[in-house]
Formats: structure tokens, sequence, C-alpha cells
């Protein structure tokens, strides 16, 4: 019994140890497949599993007491153990491997910290740890896997980033239920902008969850405190993460990522039906759905639509808004003005934007919060960054707001920025002065009474325009509030014009204002600074002429203040020079001074010094003065010399050169000015782009990227530099380079003053830019930039190589040079340049041949003497056998003048192609390459003839017989060896005609020693390597040995031993022979064997990179053997790259380039006679083809038409191409043919699932007809990956239709179906049937009405759109019934039904309201209410106004002005005949005016000149009234408020300021008053409305400033309200200083607070103007015009004429003279010869950037005038003669039932006109920069948008000499290219052979 128990109690022991030790294991130990690892409270395991289907093995972590294995972490995902050999350990290094086998790693972790004794464990907590077995610290990890999620998330699992160290902790979602590797559905914390979770499909965002408020996320109110689970989302400076807790342990929870559905789900488990229970799901609803309304879109799930826009915002495109396309959001329903002031409105209970463009402050409370936001004018939106505890922290939102949602009662409230109108703030303000009702300002000084002075009144009305600025904003009243109105009218009197609504073509303010500065002297500008003096943040420096400002500013989005120079009177601000680059201020406490010394400083809060001068020259009285040039000078003040500079910031650019600055060099003191670029757009430190003075050699101006050239500008040849074309004489500015023995600078000035230009340079772009203001448009134009193409950038095409940009390839040797690695050149790596065909022999003597028309090369290498002649040049040169070439230094003066030599390689050479660019360059070559030394051979050969020719006859004979006995010889070996005989390294195999060769060679010819066994053309001098056997296994060495062996295989042995390549040939063969054949075909087969094309093994079977004529490309169906090409790795490394081409299977065959295993580019289905997608592989004189397809083989094949011919296709993995080249005997080079991928559109996919590529569009990704893009705001930035789909949803069952897509490429064969025997009828059918059908077509197109069956089920990938009917097929694809034709019949039928219906609906409505008309005759309406005329029973004539209900009147109002009106009689004062109070109805009778107000007259331009008596008017107060008190106020909207002068323009005000008052007055009066008294007049009409009530003087003292002729007070700023500050009640002055004693007022106007917002309104076309500045309004400036009025005509033309004149045509402006990129019908695209005036269109740079791109159309007057498109000063296309019918080169100009079109040629114009037969129909032209054409666009109404009817140039034979001279191009044959009647080509043969077109055409008779 002891025994026993003793047993026991072991076994007990032992155990439990095990039991303790279970979830650990150390160094010594592992965990194999079938063992696990249990945690310690037994919830969780570690062990090897096989998920669903699947025999592959992973290591994870899965619920331990549950039936059901639910993995929640995988550690090998992506690299599974294919048997149950896993094996997991942890090295004492604390390193985790998992190993297959116990030898390969297939997983391990990355742990490199120390630990002692390491040990891996599971947690109860289901995370997987390596800690230190010592540390007493359990909860010490040096590894976990909680931070390596895979798709599930546990409680304390932390999602987020951890800050310091970049660790990114994201859930990722299993691919399959049966496969863990990562899918494309990601969860994690997004950090642009601020912190949220995200979930990710790809790239794209599918869920937010909003802002964490400090309570939850924003967008996730179900994540709120619940039973089960808390949650936190921490965000300090270490961290950023989510994290969840279980409130009881015994429950579990988890959420994980599904794949399938695309969601992120919460579960808990249920005990009891032992099953995991759904809790929540993300997104949960149909308004989670990322971005699904669009920008600033609302999604509201209780309403239907979800898709609202926000408060104060219409859709942007309202027809896809209503058919539920929200893709493009919302915009606002008035347009902000941030300059005047904008609003915020409270949107409550919603989701917060997406945070990508936001900014967050965790300290600003709310009202901060919104400050900050209104001063930024980018802030769309902000709130509380908090909302717990009262809210706290900010939030700012910029750009559309995105991803808004509507909650119930959630969310949280957003402030959104709206116009000031819209805001709440502004509608209190209308609410508040809504109620002002008056009629006569007189009748308000009645309600004053006793001692009363002022009133506030709690109810204000007015009229807009007329009310006093104290009574408008805070109703405060007094008898000086009638003076203000009194003013206004008399100024509106004396102007003619209307305080509200006045505009003046060169002031941006109202009338008072525009009267303001013509009274006061015009101030002039601060430009210069003292001793005594300082500039700090807020103030500026303003150059004398207003041209440049100096102050501080910040770049961009920085918030650093750098001090700068900037042009004044650009709304942009363009910087053009900076301070203090290198250190910015982080405030703003910058001050500008300048010293006693005449040191110029600028500190931070007056202490540090960030920047200053190194000014040393001793100066009296220094001051730093900003010039109009924008060159900041400090000179001194006692100096009569005012150009005399102690120091200069033109010595110190920064990225900009402006007029008069000097780029270069002092040669005396070595000071260098050079520009650096901008590091960014926001940080204007320097960059290492750098541009200036080149001085090795002789100098020259350079762009330099860090220390390396990047493009110069050649040599200066006296007159230009030699490098660049385009900086001649022009209409904008000179230039010059002074190089003497002082100086080497670049210097250019403007020819006209009032013209801007700049050069700057691009960081980003690595280019110079020269811009010129356009003032029109208010922007700067590109006029050039340098580099202008890829011959400018620096030594592209090596030493000796010269860059032609009008060649292919650009990269040219120069004559009588070649390339000095072919095989690199070839490959387009053109790095080593050439070298001389021919050696150079310095002692025998040299020769020198002229390059016409190039850059200089490379200075590094250039010796000049200016006093040495061409001729001495040339001796100079020719006796130094180290110069290379020689030139003139200096063209000017016939060109003979200075010498420039250079040694060495000759480097950047450009070719040019006009006489006038470049230069002539002479270059050395071997005396044999020129043309003397040719005749010297002459006359030498003509003296030996005869002397040779006896000798010469014996060795011909002699060599005869030789040759003979050779060749008979070795005729039977030279092709051919047997088992006998091998092949060795240094001998040739050579097919019987000499076409092939096959031996060793290297492909670096100079540096490998690597050898390969291959065939090249023997006759090539290049060595074109055709095919290589052991492309893998390279020979080092010359040892190599090719043998046959007595069973046929071939085998290429190393030193007769080891093989390195051999042939798997198995036939038996009695006499085998390997024979090289003139196809290039190397063949194993039988010598015995009578037909010789019986091949046991052939080369053509394993091809390399090059396909030759008779090589299959294909599949063999009955082996699968599989022929396709692969490219060389590089072009010294014959071995495969991952660039193939062969025949794909999937599906249907075609032709694929693949780069690895994704398809790269697709030929498209062959249809009989072509590939589908491929357009140019059709009959040529070169080459025929075919594509085989039956049942034992698939390939596609070529044969030459002509023995004669060579050709072959490549591959080049570079370029990643497949390219066919035709051989040129005469050039001896191979000349490119054709080339796939030929244009973007062949890019395999590019526009996504159901996209269509069309090259000849911008974008050229469109959707297919039925379809819209996925992906909205993807697609709209160029990302299609997401492709499109239906527009309207299939519906199978009620029936699909079918739509015809023309002329398009074939989907991708991935999921087709073909039948060859099935019509085009049988096809439908049986795709109508198949729901998964999405598309059908014929296979065969030949034969009329074409064969055969093709379907494709899913999506459509890789289609491209063609433009010929000859190119691409028809394809059918399935839409919406409602998306076809029969849908569009369907509702012509509805349209005829309901038409008689509507019409009669709307007849009655005419008769109703017919009726009602006649009832009452409307005459107007005011404050009060509608006014209506009658007849009394006697005959008189009255006007009734009654008080409408929506005017906030009530009876007190009314009985007011009945009182007050009643009291007024004057003869001039209209009369109050009675009124009328009955129920609720209130009518006032007055006579009537049958004349109509005074206003009629004043305003109307002809009618105020039956005027004769001058307006005046007087109010009589009884007593010792002086002010009022009032509680109601009586009023015209018009005529009591400056509060409109807040929206309004200010005018008079402003011409008064400027010395100019009478020019406020209208013509009538200044011509025909008393000029005097109008002056008076207007001045006392401005003493009326000054700011302070208290200033105004009294009705009585108007009344005698007008009757007398006493000196007038000035008077002070008008009341304009330039700031939103509540006016305060004045009280009377204490003394008795009157109100007339006035000073100058400090209040200025704000620079640049002005906006000039004009928006006109035609029938189909809408002109919207901005602007600012100070003074000037932007916009057209007006010659001599009596009344200038500026119309938008229905023609779409914007004009400026004379309202005075008769003749509406006749126009002093019009925009139809300045084109942008489009023409209109009326619209003259020509020159007016008269004034040389050019009207041409110029494309848009780009769809975002309406700047002048490169790409013009106009009228070219060389000769005789046609139309040409040009690209820069390159004709594109011409349009040919104008013949009187049209123009012959343009057949697709003829008149059309659009549009009819003229040219006029006659004296005095030269231009081309378009106009519409139909002017219902809408037509455009455009240029379209992208596609280099000009394009025609007509509307279409029914699918409202605009379609391309026409195109230029519409084919390789529209462009622009394409077949040089004497060629003719013929689009209908191939080559297009032919030689015009009676002639032939230039150079080559007469048999059609394909040759260098550009060369041009000879005559017969040459």
């Amino acid at each position: 019994m002891g025994f026993y128990f003793y047993s026991a109690c072991c076994l007990f022991i032992i155990f439990s140890k095990a039991t303790t030790a279970i979830d650990t294991i150390s160094p010594s130990e592992s965990l194999s497949d079938g063992r696990t690892l249990i945690s310690s409270d037994g919830s969780f395991a570690l062990g090897f599993f096989s998920p669903g289907t699947s025999k592959n093995r992973y290591l994870g972590i899965w619920y331990n007491n549950i039936p059901i294995q639910n993995v929640v972490w995988v550690a090998n995902r992506v690299n599974p153990v294919n048997d149950s050999t896993g094996l997991l350990k942890i090295e004492t290094s604390g390193k985790i491997v998992l190993r297959v086998q116990n030898t390969t790693a297939v997983w391990s972790t990355n742990t490199t910290a120390s630990v002692q004794n390491p040990v891996l464990q599971l947690l109860d907590s289901r995370n997987l740890v390596v800690r230190d077995g010592n540390d007493s610290n359990p909860e010490n990890y040096y590894w976990q896997s909680f931070d390596y999620p895979s798709d599930t998330m546990l409680p304390g699992m932390k999602i987020g980033i951890d800050l310091r160290t970049g660790l990114h902790r994201i859930l990722a979602a299993w691919k399959s239920w049966d496969d863990p590797s990562p899918g494309d559905l990601t969860y994690g914390v997004e950090l642009e902008g601020n912190p949220e979770m995200v979930l990710r499909k790809g790239v794209e965002k599918y869920y937010r969850s909003g802002l964490w408020n400090g309570d939850g996320f924003s967008g996730s109110p179900n994540l709120r405190s619940n039973p089960i689970f808390d949650y936190d989302f921490a965000w300090n400076e270490t961290e950023v993460y989510y994290i969840y807790f279980l409130k009881n342990k015994s429950v579990m929870s988890r959420f994980v990522l599904n794949q399938t559905e695309s969601v992120r789900q919460r579960y808990t488990w249920n005990p009891e039906t032992q099953t995991w229970k759904l809790f929540s799901i993300m997104p949960s609803d149909y308004c989670d759905r990322c971005g699904l309304c669009g920008p600033n879109g609302n999604c509201d799930n209780n309403k239907l639509p979800a898709c609202q826009c926000l408060t104060r915002f219409k859709p942007k495109l309202l027809e896809r808004w209503n058919s539920s396309d929200w893709s493009d959001g919302c915009i606002h329903s008035k347009p902000l003005n941030c300059q005047t002031g904008d609003g915020f409105i409270k949107i409550g209970k919603v989701k917060t934007p997406d945070t990508t463009n936001s900014w967050v402050n965790k300290t600003m409370n709310l009202k901060e919060c919104r400050a900050k936001c209104l001063r930024n004018c980018y802030c769309m939106a902000y709130t509380n960054l908090d909302v717990t505890r009262g809210g706290s922290g900010c939030a700012m939102w910029f750009g559309d707001l995105d991803d808004i949602k509507q909650f119930e009662s959630d969310g949280q409230d957003l402030y959104i920025r709206v116009s000031a109108s819209e805001a709440e703030q502004k509608k209190r303000a209308k609410v508040k002065l809504g109620i002002i009702l008056g009629t006569v300002i007189a009748a308000l000084l009645g309600t004053f009474g006793g001692e009363q002075t002022h009133a506030n009144t709690n109810r204000v009305v007015g009229t807009y325009g007329y009310m006093a600025p104290e009574y408008a904003t805070d109703g405060i009243f007094s008898v000086k509030s009638d003076v203000f109105s009194f003013g206004i009218v008399l100024l509106e009197i004396i102007s003619g014009r209307k305080n509200r609504g006045f505009y003046h073509a060169n002031q941006s303010g109202n009338l008072i204002e525009h009267a303001w500065r013509l009274w006061e002297e015009v101030s002039t500008a601060i430009d210069t600074i003292s001793v005594s003096e300082s500039l700090t943040d807020s103030m500026t420096l303003v150059s004398n002429d207003e041209s440049f400002a100096l102050g501080f500013f910040s770049p961009g989005t920085s918030n650093n203040r750098y001090l700068g120079i900037w042009y004044h009177n650009d709304p942009m601000q363009t910087v053009v020079w900076v301070a203090n680059r290198v250190n910015p201020i982080n405030d703003s406490t910058g001050m500008l001074k300048i010293e006693s010394s005449g040191r110029v400083v600028l500190q931070v809060q007056n202490t540090t010094a960030v920047w200053s001068t190194n000014t040393t020259a001793s100066v009296q009285n220094p001051v730093l003065q900003l010039l109009d040039s924008g060159n900041l000078v400090v000179r001194d003040e006692k100096d009569s010399n005012p150009e005399h500079y102690l120091w200069q910031s033109f010595d110190y650019p920064s990225d900009t050169m402006l007029p008069g600055m000097k780029i270069g060099i002092d040669l005396r003191t070595g000071f260098q000015r050079r520009l650096t670029a901008w590091k960014s757009w926001d940080d204007p430190s320097p960059g290492d782009l750098t541009y200036g003075v080149e001085l090795e050699g002789g100098p020259e101006m350079g762009l330099w990227k860090g220390l390396r050239k990047y493009a110069m500008s050649g040599l200066w040849l006296g007159d230009r530099f030699s490098g660049i074309r385009d900086v001649r004489s022009n209409s904008i500015y000179d230039y010059n380079f002074v190089w003497n023995k002082k100086e080497a600078y670049y210097i250019f000035s403007l020819k006209n003053k009032s013209v801007l230009s700049r050069v700057v340079l691009n960081q980003t772009e690595s280019v110079r830019k020269r811009y010129a203001w356009n003032p029109e448009n208010q922007a700067w134009d590109m006029f050039s930039k340098r580099p202008s193409d890829d011959c400018d950038i620096y030594g592209l095409c090596g030493p000796n190589g010269n860059c032609d940009y009008n060649k292919l390839p650009i990269c040219q040797c120069l004559r009588a040079f070649s390339p000095k690695w072919p095989e690199k050149w070839k490959s387009s790596d053109y790095s080593g340049g050439c070298i001389h065909n021919k050696p150079l022999n310095c002692q025998t003597g040299d020769g020198f041949i002229p390059i016409m028309r190039v850059k200089s090369p490379d200075i590094t290498n250039l010796q000049v003497n200016k006093a040495t002649n061409l001729k001495e040049c040339e001796a100079e040169c020719s006796k130094n056998c180290s110069c290379m070439a020689y030139t003139n230094l200096d063209f000017t003066r016939g060109g003979d003048s200075s010498c420039a030599m250079w040694y060495g390689g000759l480097v950047d050479i450009k070719q040019f192609q006009s006489d006038s660019d470049g230069m002539k360059l002479f270059i050395r070559v071997s005396a044999s390459e020129t043309e003397h030394r040719k005749k010297a051979d002459v006359k030498l050969a003509l003296i030996l003839a005869t002397v040779i020719a006896a000798f010469s006859g014996f060795l011909l004979v002699v060599s005869y017989i030789s040759r003979r006995r050779r060749k008979l010889q070795a005729s039977t070996t030279i092709d051919t060896i047997s088992r006998s005989e091998s092949l060795t390294d240094g001998k040739t195999l050579v097919s019987n005609g000499g076409s092939f060769a096959l031996g060793f060679f290297s492909p670096d010819t100079s540096n490998s020693n690597n050898r390969y066994l291959g065939i090249w053309y023997h006759n090539d001098p290049n060595q074109t390597v055709v095919w290589v056997a052991n492309r893998i296994n390279p020979i080092n060495g010359s040892t190599g040995v090719l043998k046959i062996e007595s069973s046929g295989k071939i085998v290429l042995q190393v030193q007769n031993t080891t093989a390195v390549w051999s042939t798997n040939s198995t036939v038996s063969v009695e006499d085998p022979v390997l024979q090289l054949l003139d196809s290039g075909n190397l063949v194993l087969r039988d010598g015995n064997d009578i037909n010789p094309e019986n091949h046991l093994w052939q080369s053509f079977d394993y091809p390399s990179d090059t396909m030759l004529p008779g090589m299959k490309i294909g599949v063999d169906l009955r082996t699968s053997f599989d022929r396709r090409l692969s490219a060389w790795k590089n072009w010294d490394d014959p071995s495969p790259g991952d660039l193939t081409y062969g025949v794909e299977l999937e599906g249907s065959p075609e032709m694929v380039l693949m780069k690895g295993l994704e398809k790269y580019y697709l030929t498209g289905l062959w249809i009989g006679s072509g590939f589908s997608g491929v357009r140019d592989v059709r009959s040529n004189p070169i080459f025929d083809y075919d594509f085989v397809w039956n049942e034992t083989e698939i390939y596609f094949t070529f044969s030459l038409k002509s023995k004669s011919l060579m050709s072959r296709v490549v591959l080049n993995q570079t370029e990643s191409v497949r390219k066919r080249y035709t051989w040129n005997p005469e050039s001896q080079t191979w000349e490119l043919f054709s080339m796939r991928p030929s244009d973007y559109c062949d890019r395999y996919g590019l526009c996504g699932p159901n996209g269509n590529c069309d090259y000849n569009k911008l974008p050229v990704c469109q959707c297919l007809t039925g379809f819209r893009p996925k992906w909205p705001k993807r697609w709209n930035t160029s990302e299609y990956s997401g492709g499109c789909i239906h527009i309207k949803p299939l519906n199978c069952q009620t029936g699909d239709e079918f739509i015809t897509i023309r002329r398009v490429k074939s989907p991708a064969i991935t999921n087709p179906w073909v039948h060859k025997t099935m019509n085009l009828k049988e096809c439908k059918a049986e795709c109508s049937r198949n729901c998964s059908c999405m598309a059908y077509s014929n296979l065969d197109v030949t034969g009329g009405d074409g064969s055969g069956c093709a379907m494709w089920f899913g999506d459509l990938v890789d289609i491209k759109q063609f433009q010929s009917d000859s190119d691409g097929m028809d394809l059918y694809i399935r839409v919406s019934a409602s998306e076809t034709e029969l849908k569009k019949k369907a509702k012509v039928k509805l349209a005829i039904i309901l038409a008689p219906v509507i019409a009669a609906l709307l007849g009655l409505l005419l008769v109703v309201c017919y009726i009602r008309g006649t009832r009452r005759k409307l005459e107007g309406e005011g404050g009060f209410g509608p006014v209506y005329k009658g007849t009394l029973a006697n005959g008189q004539e009255i006007a009734v106004k009654r008080l409408s209900k929506s005017s906030g009147q009530g009876l007190n109002e009314f009985k007011n002005e009945v009182k007050l009106i009643a009291k007024l009689q004057h003869r001039n004062l209209v009369r109050l005949l009675g009124c009328c109070i009955h129920g609720e109805e209130r009518m006032l009778v007055y006579e009537y005016m049958p004349n109509g107000s005074l206003d009629s007259f004043i305003f109307d331009q002809t009618r105020r000149e039956e005027l004769t008596w001058y307006f005046g008017m007087a109010r009589t107060f009884g007593g010792d009234q002086t002010e009022a008190n009032t509680n109601k106020i009586v009023g015209t909207y018009g005529y009591m408020a400056p509060e409109y002068a807040i929206d309004g323009l200010f005018s008079i005000w402003r011409l008064w300021t400027e010395g100019k008052p009478s020019d406020a007055a209208y013509e009538f009066l200044a011509e025909t008053g008393d000029v005097p008294e109008l002056l008076r007049s207007i001045h006392i009409s401005l003493l009326c409305v000054q700011q302070h009530p208290e200033e105004r003087p009294s009705m009585s003292s108007v009344v005698l400033m007008l009757g007398s002729h006493n000196e007038l007070p000035s008077p002070k700023q008008p009341g304009f309200l330039f700031y939103n500050k509540p006016f305060e009640a004045y009280p009377s002055p204490d003394n008795n200083e009157s109100s007339s004693r006035n000073e100058i007022s400090s209040l200025q106007t704000p620079r640049d607070s002005l906006i000039v917002q004009l928006i006109i309104k035609g029938a189909n076309f809408q002109f919207i103007l901005f602007g600012a500045g100070r003074r000037k309004c932007p916009g057209i400036l007006f010659g001599s015009v009596q009344n200038p009025v500026l119309l938008l005509l229905d023609s779409g033309n914007l004009v400026v004429r004379d309202e005075n004149d008769s003749s509406p045509e006749s126009y002093v402006w019009q925009s139809f003279d300045y084109p942008s990129d489009t023409s209109l019908p009326g619209m003259k695209v020509g020159v007016d010869l008269r004034t040389g005036f050019d009207r041409r269109l110029s494309s848009r740079k780009n769809w975002d950037d309406p700047s002048p791109g490169d790409l013009t159309y106009g009228v070219g007057i060389e000769g005789s005038p046609e139309i040409v498109l040009r690209k820069g000063l390159e004709k594109l296309s011409v349009s040919g003669l104008w013949n009187g019918n049209g123009f012959n080169g343009a057949p697709n100009l003829r008149s059309s039932s659009i549009f009819g079109y003229d040219f006029v040629w006659n004296e005095n114009d030269v231009y081309y006109i378009f106009f519409l037969k139909n002017k219902s129909v809408m037509s455009r032209g455009v240029l379209n920069e992208t596609q280099n054409a000009r394009e025609r666009y007509t509307w279409n109404a029914e699918t409202q948008t605009w379609q391309l009817s026409l195109i230029l140039p519409n084919g390789y034979c529209d462009i622009y000499g394409h077949c040089g001279p004497n060629g003719n191009c013929d689009d209908n044959k191939l080559p297009a290219c032919q030689c015009l009647t009676q002639f032939r080509p230039k150079n080559g043969p007469k048999d059609g052979t394909l040759r260098t077109i550009r060369e041009g055409v000879y005559t017969l008779s040459h």
C-alpha cells in the first residue's frame, strides 16, 4: 500500500510540473507539428494547423476551450509549410525561428536585444511573448505577437503606431477562409492629417471612424460604453492607438476582418449555443461607406435619397445627383468671399469629415478656433477636438469636406464656412434691417422732441445705401443721420449714379469712396527707412511706383516668417527675393533695421540677429531703399549719385532674376552672382538647382544640379548663345552677355516698362523658366523654359555624339564617327559616346569637316583667342594634335573674328534645324574622310594605274585559282559539323548563303571574359546576335568546344570535359550532322535523310530574345511545348530577363508581352485579318504574317517578301518593349520599323475593368458607354485601377440589352468562350441566356458578315479605342435595358402622349394669369409694400400703396407715415390724398406721378439732361431742436445705411482723395454746369456722409453752405465701414468747436482689403472676374470712352463698348481678339495685316492649368497664308492652301449640316472664321496640349456631354513633313510614305525597301 501511495504522489508531482510548463519553451526545447503550447488558464493554444480544405500547415494561436478552432494569429502567413516537418524553436539570442525539416527557416522574429535566459510563453491574454526568464518583471517583453496582429484584434491589443519607432500595428484580413495570407482589407490608425481608425480595401478608404472626440469616435456611435467591453484611444507624443478591454473575464469577445464581405465584425461567444454571436459590424449601413455622397455631401440613412447636400450647399452636377450619382458632391450655394468676410453655420450630430486635410490644436478653445479658421481662407470647417467637460481643443478642415454622416442622436457639432450673407450673424442682421421702413428722409426728424439729442432704437428701418453707419448697425439715430442720407442723395444727383451698385472701371469702391478718393490727394508710398526707423512684421516698404513691396511673409503652408520682396500688384504675392532663406523666424517678432554703419540687420525680438549684410564702407547718412526695379539697396542719402549703392540685393539673388540684375562673376574679386532654387514651394532655403556663369575655358550660362552640369547654354556668339534657339529679340525683352577683363555676366532688360517678366528656377521640375505677366487674366504666363527638350540635358549622347530631337533615336554620332559600344548604343545607353571611324594620324596630316547648325561643345577643355581669325584658327588647331575642333567665337560682323578650339572628346553637342540657330563647327577627322584627301587620292590613282595594271592582272589570276581551290575544299563543311568534328572558340560556321554565322562571342567586347555560343548576322559589322545557346552558363575563357555525339546530342563543353549546355535529343540517328541554315536556324538532322527539312532538333524551337522569319512563336497543343521569346537581362548579359513574348492560352489565344507573371501588353484576339489590338501590322512591302490556330498548334509567324531584305523582332528588357527592325544596307544600320507597346493605351489594363482607353481623348481613360467610374475621386486623379461599373444595375431575369462599341481592341481573354461555327445572331442569343456573359463579338470579321462567336464573362479589361474604321472590331456589351435605344424610344412615345396634356395645363395657367393681371396693374414695390395704379371716380389717377405682411411693419409704422407725410407739404413732394384701414388691410393713397420718381431722371443718361434746375433741400427744425429720440424710424432702404458699403464698392471718395472730384459728375453737368458750384456740392455731400454723426453739419448748416461761398472744412473719411466694429453713441462735443473743424482721419484703407467680383450672365455664357488691389481694379483699362460698359454677348464674346455709341457692334475691346484655347462661332483666328496683331489659339498647359502651353493654332503668313498648328516653334500640321472652297489639306473642314466657314484674305486681314447654321447647336474648336491636337466638339443635348466630331492631325499623314521632301503621304497605303510620281527615294534602291523617310526623295532625272 505504501509503495502505491508513494508512486501516486510522484506521478502527481511530475504531472503538476508538466502542467505549469506547458505554456513555455526554452532554447533547449522545441515545438513540433502535433504538439501545442497551452496558456496558463487553458484559454488559448499555440500549434500547427491547416485552414479549411488546405493541406498547408501554419503555426497559429486559437481558442482552446471551445469546439470551434477559431484561429486568432498566424506566424507564417505568407510561407506555409507543405508537410508536418515544421519545428518552432527559440534561440539563445531570443530569436524565434520556424523551420522546415529542422533546416530551412520559413518564419522568424527580428529580436536583437541581448537576453540572458530567453523563453517563449503563451499568455492568458492570447499574446505570445519572448521574455527573460530571469527578469522579475513578467511584463517586460522583448517581442510579442500583439505587435504583429493577423486578422483578429483581442482584448489588450493595441492597434496603432508607435511614434518613436514607427512600428505600425495593423490588422489584415485572411485572403480566403482557407488561405491566411494577407488580403487587401486592412484596419488601423491613419495619420494623414489627424488620427482616426480606417478600414481600407487596397489603397481605397472604405470606412472611417471619424475623429476621436474624448468620448468616442464621432462616426462610430455603436462603440459607446456597453456591458461587454470598454475601450480607449490614446494619442500622445509617443503613441497613437486604439485598445479595448473586457468588463468580465468570463466573456470572450473579438473582432475580425472579413475579406469576402469587406467588413470588420465583432463577435461574442455564447456558451449556451456554443457559437459566436455577431455583436456589431462596420460598415454598418449604407452611409458608412467612405465618401459615398462626395465632397460637401451629408449622408443620412433616415432620408431618401440618403445623400443630401450640407446646409447652404447645392449639387455640383444636378442631373448626375438626381440620378443617384453623388460622386461629384456639392458646392456652396453662394460663393465665399474671404476678404470681405465669411461666416459659419452649425451642423449638429454629424460624423467629422475625412482628416486628410485637417489640423488640430489641443489647447485652443472654440472661440479661438473659430477666429483662426476665419483668418485662413482655406479653412472650410472647425469644431472642438474634445467634447467632454464643456469642450476643448480645435480641429480645422481645409478644402472639401468628405465623408460626413448625419446621426439622430450621436455625432458632434461641426461649424462649416459659408458666405457671410448665409451665416447666422448675417441672418440676424438682415432680420433687424428688414424691419426698417421709410419714404421721406426729412420726415424722420419730426419724431425728435424737446431736449432730445439722439436715440437708440430697437427696430431699424431704412433703405440700404442711405442709412448712416451708427443707425444701420446699432440703431442710433439723430438729426445727423438725416444729414448723412442727404449727402448720399446729393452725391447721386451730382454724379448721375446710384450709390448702390456703382461701378467704375478704374476704381474698386462705391460712390462714397469714389468721391473721397477724388478729393484726397494721393499719398506717397514709403520706400525708405533710415537709422532711426525699423520695419516690423506688420509693415511693408513699397517702391515709389508701387511695383514691389518688402515685408514679412509665410510661404505655402509654412508658419515660418521670412523677409522678402514681392510684386506689389500681383494678387498671388509672387516672391522674388528672400533675405533669411536659411534662418526663418518662428513668430511675428521679426524687425528689420539699418545701423549707423550702413549694416542691415534682421532681428528676432529686437535681439538675436538671423540675417545681416556685410557692408563695410564708411557712410554718413545710410538709408535702406526699395527701388522700382525690385532692388533693395543701401545708399548714402547725402550722396548726389542715386545709383551709388553700398549694398544691393541684386548682388545676392534668390531663385529669381529680374530685369537689370547681373548673373555672373566679377573677375576682379571673384564675387559670383547665381540663382539657387527654393528647396520646395513652402521652403525658400536653397535647393541644389543653381544657375550662373561657367568660366572653364570660355564663359557660358549653366544650370547645375548639385555639382553636376545639367543644361548648358553653349558659347556666346556675339548676339546669342549657340545652344539656345528662342532667346532672340522679341517684343518683351532685350538681353546681353558681357565678357571683358572685369566681368562676365548675363543681363536682360524690358522693352516696355508696363510689361513684367522674370526668370525663376523650379527645383521640383529641375527647370529654369521665364514668365511674362498677363494683365488680363492676372496671371504669369510661361514664356520659355530650360531645358526645353531632352537634347538640352547635358552630355546626353556622350563624347562625340550629336543630339537631334527631330530624329529617332535622338542620339546620333557626329559625321565620321561611330558608337564606341554598339550594343549599349542600340539599347539607348549613349554614355560611351562615339569614336572616329578611322584613326587620326596627326603626323601624316588630318583634316576638318564642317558640322552645321550645332550647339558648341562643352567648354571644359576649351581655349579661346579673341585676336585670331578663322584661317589662323584652323592652322593653330591643325598643328596641335590634341585639338579636336575649332570655330569662330563671334559670328557678328561677318563671323571671322576670335577663335575657339576644343581638346579631347566633344561633349554636349545639339543639332538645330534652322540656319539661324546654332553655329558651324569644324571637327578633326582622318584625312581620308575629307574631300581634300579624296581629290589627292584620285590624282595618285591616275599616276599609279598604268604601273599597277599588269601586276594586278597577274595577281587576279593567282587569286582566282587560289579561291577556287579553297571553295571546293570548304564548301561541304563550312555550314555543317559531324560527329568527328567540333567547333572551337575562334572558329565559325557560316550558312550557305552567308547570311548567318555560328560561333563564340562576348557581349561586352572590351570588359567581359564570358564567352557564349551564339548565332549572328554574318554581314552585319555590329555582329547583331539573334540566338544564344548557353544563356545561363557562360564560359570563362576561350576553352569552349561544340560537339555532336553519336546519339545526336549536341554538347557545349569547357576544356573538352564539363558540359555547360546540351540538347535533349533522344531520337536514334545514324549520321547526325549539325547545320546552320540561311534562315538563321541551327538544326540537327540525319545526313542520310533525303528530306532536308526533317529536323531532329532546331534552335527555332528554343528562341532567345529575337524572332526571325519562319520562326513559330506559340504552343504545340499535342505536347504543350511552348516557344516564346525572353529578353536579355541587359545589353551585356544574355541570360533571360523577365520580359517574355508568346501565345496566351487563357480562354482564346492572343499574343502577350509579359513582365514576370504580369501581363504588360496584349495584341487582342486574332480576327481573321489581323489582331484586333494592332493597327499597323497589315500587309506591307517588307513582310507577310499569319496566326495559325488549329487542333494541333497555335502560333504566330512571319516571312519576308524579298530575300534581299532583313527584318527581325527583338525584346528590349530596359525599355520593356517589343521592337521590329529592318536593315538599311546603305547606312549599315538597323532601323526601327514598329514598337509594342506603341502608345500609352497599349499598357495592359490601364483603364481598369470596363474602361476604354482612347489615346485621342483627355484623359485617355473613359468608361464604356453605359458605365461610370467605380471610384470617381480616384478616377479624377488619374488612378483608373478601380475601373468602371454599370450606371444602372443589370437585371438578367427581366431582360438586359446589348449596345455596340465600334473600333475597339477586344477585351483580355482571361474569361472568354469561343465557338468557330456560330454566327453573330446565335452568339447574341447564347450570351443573352447566360447572365454572366458581359460581351460578345464575331471571332472572324473577314468574309462580309463575319463568323464565329467570342463571349466574355466578368469584367471587360484592356479595351482600346481606335479611330479608323479599318482598325479594331465591333464589340457588343451588356447593359441595363433602360440604357438602350429601346428605352429612348419609349421616352419619345411618353413625351408624345404627355405633350397635349401639358399644353392644355399651360394654356389654362396662362388664361388665369392674364385674367388676374388685368384686374390690377402693379407699378412697383418698396419697403412698405407693393404700389398699384388706380383711378378715382372723378378720373384722377392715383398710386395706392398696400402694406405687405412680409414688410415687418405694423399699425404704428403705418400711422407714423400718414402723420409725417401729411405734415410735409411741398410742390416738389408727392401728396398724400388719403388712407384706408380695414381689418388687416392698410393702404395709402398718393397722387400719381406720370413721369415717375426723380431717380428715373437722375440715373437715366438721356432723361437727366432734361433737368435744368439744381436740386436743393432744407429741413427746418423747430425751436431749440437739434436732435431727436425715436422708437420708430421711417425711411427707404437705400438712403440711410452705409452698411451697404460693407458689401458694396466705394467710388466717389476715391476720386476725392485723388484730387479729381469733378470726375464724379456725369458729363452733362460737368460740361454745362457751373464747375465751382459743382465742386462745392460734392464737398458738401462728403461733409454730410462723414463717419461720425457729430462731425456732420446740421441740415440748416447745409442749407447755408449751399447758398453761400464761405470756406468749407475738409471732409473726413465717409462711413463706409472698413471694419466690423459696432458704432458707439457719440456724445455731443463738450466744447463749442463746430463740426467743421475736422482733421484728416487716421483711418486708412487696408491694403488688399477689397475684392472685386463681377458676374455677367448671358444666355449661354457666364463671365466671372476676380482680383484684388489697393487702388486698381483688375480687368480692362479703357481709353477715351464716354460711357463704357462691359457686356457678355450671346456669342461668348466679352466686349467693352460705349453705351452712347449708336452702333451696337462697335467694340472698344473684345475677348475674341485674345482667344485662349477655344475658338467659338464668329471668332476670327488670323492676322490684322495693318497692325500685325495676331489672333491665335494657345492650348492650356494641362487640364488643371490654363496657362498657355506650347501648342498654338493660327494663320501662317510665310508665303501664302494657311492655317498652322505648331508645337513650340515647329510646325505640327498645316491646312494647305485655301482654294476658294476650302483648305486643300483639310477635307474634314468642309461645310457640314452643323457649321459653315470661310477664309478671308485681303489687304487688311487674313483670318479663318466659322459660324453655326443652327443657333440651337453648340460647337467649339479646342487645342489639346496632351494629344498635340486641335479637336472640334459638338454638344449632345440628350447625354449632356461634348462629343468629339473631328481631330487634327487625324493620322500620320497630317503630321507636317512626315515623308520628307518630294514625298507623298497616303494613309491608305503601307508604308504610308510614297514618292511622288517620277520620283524615287533619295537614299536607297527602287525596289520599295523601307528607308529613312526624312531624307526625302530625288527625281529620276537626277
